[in-house]
């Protein structure tokens, strides 16, 4: 049966913590573990936030983990995200946003962050 895990299940994962092995024996026993993207923009925020690391030292971390199979996420949008953030002097929930937008064909948003202009695809709008 499938299973979730939390931003904290990955953080000591990814940070080698010595929760890391019992994290490393739940992955194998699954066939399926759901990450949703909201708990990479977690993890993400706590490297950046409480870690301050800098993106070169987390974005492949995070890259390896979403790689294997039994990883069930939507890697394509994330990975495509992390490429953004990691790119771009901008915030990951942008680099995200910036994703979702090329996945549903959307190139216009309402937005009043001028970093989204440094996006060739991507036409921001200022309400006025």
């Amino acid at each position: 049966m499938a299973k979730f895990v939390d931003a904290n299940i990955i953080l000591r994962y990814l940070l080698d913590d010595p929760e890391a092995d019992s994290v490393e024996r739940i992955f194998k026993k699954q066939k399926e573990i759901y990450v949703a993207d909201i708990v990479i923009a977690e993890v993400i925020w706590i490297f950046t936030t409480f870690y301050k690391w800098r993106k070169d030292k987390f974005i492949p971390k995070i890259k390896s983990f979403l790689s294997p199979d039994f990883i069930k996420a939507d890697k394509k949008l994330l990975n495509e995200a992390l490429d953004i953030f990691e790119k771009y002097n901008i915030d990951y929930i942008d680099a995200y946003l910036i994703s979702f937008m090329a996945k549903k064909k959307v190139k216009s948003i309402y937005s009043f962050d001028r970093h989204f202009d440094k996006i060739q695809d991507i036409r921001r709008i200022e309400p006025k």
